[in-house]
Formats: structure tokens, sequence, C-alpha cells
């Protein structure tokens, strides 16, 4: 007999049953209707492969020292949340859990094979970059990054159970010798634990470089170190977190205190960027060189307008800074070429943010007159042509 039913935590369970049991295809819907599961039931319990679509961030916040009434806010998203095997309604062998992403295909991933306890837990764990090929690779407990170290995809493979499998390359860990990589979320009142503030994301550190821009006035930028496919992280963007109900604790110590100079104020503001879930990073002004603070490098991603700008901001995770954001480029960037973003402010939030953003402001005007006196000129030859932007 098919049917339905109800229970906590799940939505919607549908299938068919016998004898009151659920047996053969099924598929479960989550109770807040952000994931849902086609898998294999045999005898009331899930045996066989699952498949979950629908992603939820894997890192909660750190609670800091300062933090009051922080509030997470879980990230959902699109793309895939679970792919494996099931024996006797427990999770076993490889398994392989999608992280926030963008998209399906800008997803990193959590692959390994599970404990006695149906978790992703072991020494032989991987986290593979949105790239699908660069990988962190070592210590793992229940999804959480103890000791990995940088790594390699040689190859993939379909196992007995058609659950894909991967070949890592190198020589066993040694964690003694080599960088080491754990998960090391920022706070309100950290970025990162002090042997690791000027430890780049490895594989930011073969895919950026720091140098000057191209762009007048704008100091040093990021350039590609290879040639960047449309849709490849450019980089990422951590830094020090505030969550939604922290604000106060930012706007007290930059935005209304009274002890700032007005360029004091506008520093604030100058690395400070929304995420998807309500919080805030932030760059300190004590780490704003490279010397200080380097473990990301998207807060130094210039501005620029139209056909220039390459690249995005989007809501990623990854296991070493939690939940945070990366740069995605949204068409190919040849090596040598600079990483440009647009930073997207706008008008009339507040007084004091028009002003500080007034530079931002005059370029944006400039820009738009440019396109539109193009635009009436490519009308005037005849070609009704909008601006780009």
């Amino acid at each position: 007999m098919r049917g339905k039913c109800s229970i906590p935590e799940i939505n919607l369970i549908s299938g068919f049953f016998r004898n009151g049991e659920l047996e053969g295809s099924v598929y479960i819907i989550s109770e807040d209707n952000i994931q849902g599961s086609a898998a294999v039931a045999v005898k009331g319990v899930l045996h066989g492969r699952v498949l979950t679509i629908g992603m939820k961030s894997h890192y909660p916040y750190p609670m800091a020292k300062n933090t009051i009434n922080f509030n997470y806010n879980q990230v959902t998203m699109n793309g895939l949340g679970f792919y494996g095997y099931f024996l006797n309604g427990r999770a076993s062998g490889t398994v392989w859990y999608g992280m926030v992403g963008h998209e399906l295909n800008k997803q990193g991933l959590l692959y390994g094979k599970v404990d006695s306890k149906g978790k992703l837990s072991g020494s032989d764990i991987s986290y593979i970059y949105p790239n699908h090929f660069n990988v962190l690779h070592g210590v793992f407990e229940d999804r959480i990054m103890k000791a990995a170290v940088y790594r390699h995809i040689l190859e993939l493979n379909c196992n007995k159970d058609s659950i894909l499998e991967v070949k890592i390359s190198g020589k066993p860990s040694n964690m003694e010798t080599e960088q080491v990589y754990f998960y090391d979320p920022p706070s309100n009142t950290t970025l990162a634990s002090p042997s690791m503030l000027i430890i780049e994301d490895p594989y930011e550190a073969e895919t950026i470089y720091l140098s000057k821009s191209g762009i007048p006035n704008s100091g040093d930028g990021l350039h590609a170190k290879r040639d960047l496919e449309a849709g490849e992280v450019g980089a990422w963007y951590s830094g020090a977190l505030f969550g939604e109900k922290e604000g106060n604790i930012w706007n007290n110590a930059c935005r209304f205190n009274a002890s700032l100079s007005a360029k004091s104020i506008a520093y604030c503001y100058k690395y400070r960027i929304s995420t998807y879930h309500g919080a805030l990073i932030d760059i300190p002004v004590d780490y704003d060189e490279e010397s200080r603070y380097r473990s990301t490098l998207g807060h130094k991603m210039n501005n620029g307008f139209g056909n220039e700008v390459n690249t995005g901001f989007y809501q990623a995770e990854h296991p070493r800074f939690g939940t945070i954001v990366y740069i995605l480029t949204t068409k190919p960037v040849p090596k040598g070429k600079e990483l440009i973003v647009n930073y997207g402010y706008s008008r009339g939030l507040h007084h004091t943010v028009d002003q500080i953003f007034e530079w931002y402001f005059a370029l944006e005007d400039e820009y738009n007159r440019k396109k539109e006196k193009e635009r009436e000129l490519n009308m005037a030859s005849g070609f009704d042509t909008k601006p780009q932007i």
C-alpha cells in the first residue's frame, strides 16, 4: 500500500508501506522543506543508496566573549546535501556531504568513510575544494577538520555500491613537517589563531597574488596566478565575524564611536561586508597589512564597473573558516589579469555612509554618464544598444 506520513523533524515521508513498514523507494522532505531525500527502505529502515538535495551549513558560529544574543541563522541553499549508502538505518562506507556554495557545481564537498556510528570521522577524510581537484586531507571528527594537509585528486572510481570514491595524491600525511590546517573560525574578537593569521589558504595561494592595481589610486589588488575559467573560486573572504545580533558591538567600536576621527570611521567601512545569513565580516585596522593578516585575501579586491568586473561575492563554507564569503569569477580571467568586483554600494542608507562612499558614487555617476553618452552615439548611428551593467 502506498502512503504518506509525517513525524517530528520530517515534513513528509512518501513511499510504499507493507504491514505498516516502509518498503522500497522512499521520498523524505525535511520539516523546514529545505532538503529532499530519495532513498530505499527495507522493513521500515533506510537500507541502500540515499541522495539528498538541499544544503544546510555544517558550521555554527563560535560564541565569542563579547557575544550578545548571538542568533545563528542556518544557511540553506540548493545543491547536493548528501550522497552515500545506508545499512540498517545508518550511513555506512563512503559518503559525500555538500557544503554551502553558489550552486551545485560550485560547492565544496566533504568526503570519506564514516565510522561505526555513521559519523564522518577518522584520519582519511577530505575536504574537496569547489574546483573538485584540490583537497585538504586528514583527521576530521564528525565533519569538523582537526588536522589536514594540502593534496590533489588523482583519480575517481565507483565502488560496488555505485558511490564515487577518490584517490588522493602524495605520500602519507606528515603532520610534523607539513603545514597543518584545522577548523579555526573567526569571532567578533579574533580573526584566527595567532599562529594562523599569516598562513594563507593553500588553494588561494596557488590561484591569486597581491600586486599593484591597474586602477588609479587603488593601491594593491588581486591578480590571477593562473588562467581562471568562469565560475572558479578566485579568493576567500574571512575576517572578524559579527553575528546578526552583534551589530551593536561593531557600531559602538566604529560607527558611533565619538572618539574616532572621520578618517577612522571611514576605515571601519573599508573591508566590512555583509553576508547572506545576517552577519558581517570586517578586517580591523591593525590587520590591514598583508604582513599581519593573510589567511584570506578576498578583502583586497578592488572595485570596478561594467565590463571590467570579472568576479562576484557569494556565500560559502570552508572547513577552516566556517561559513564565510568567497569570490567567484564571472568570466574567464587570464593569468596576470586583475580580479575586479563591483562593491554594490547604495545611496540613501545613512548620511554617514553616503559621505564615506562619496568616491564610489562619483565613479558610478561618471560610468553611467559615459555609458549613456555611448548609447546616444549608438542611437545616432542606428544602433540602440543599452549599457552593459
